[in-house]
């Protein structure tokens, strides 16, 4: 499943811990399946609230409710800020090129 087939999933109103199951079950060529689909569905979601004129502030809380219960407080808010972060800059690589 490509990164474009999950924005379009998640646009099309496809939830997002069905679709982060879905996508760990079909990479087990992965060294962490399910830590690869968590963040692959992240950044499609945080690229896509940004589109839609989220504030990069509420993007960051909206990725930090998400993972609370699967991923340590400690790690949960620098990770929602650098997948948050990520998904600015290939908005911004987008219409550049």
């Amino acid at each position: 499943m490509s990164n474009s087939r999950i924005s379009h999933e998640l646009a099309h109103g496809k939830d997002a811990v069905k679709l982060t199951r879905e996508l760990a079950s079909r990479r087990a060529d992965k060294p962490n399946p399910l830590y690869y689909a968590q963040r692959t569905v992240d950044v499609a979601s945080a690229r896509l609230w940004l589109i839609e004129g989220i504030r990069m502030d509420d993007v960051i809380t909206m990725l930090e409710c998400r993972r609370r219960f699967e991923i340590p407080a400690a790690l949960c808010s620098a990770r929602a800020r650098e997948i948050a972060a990520t998904a600015q800059r290939m908005i911004a690589y987008r219409k550049s090129a």
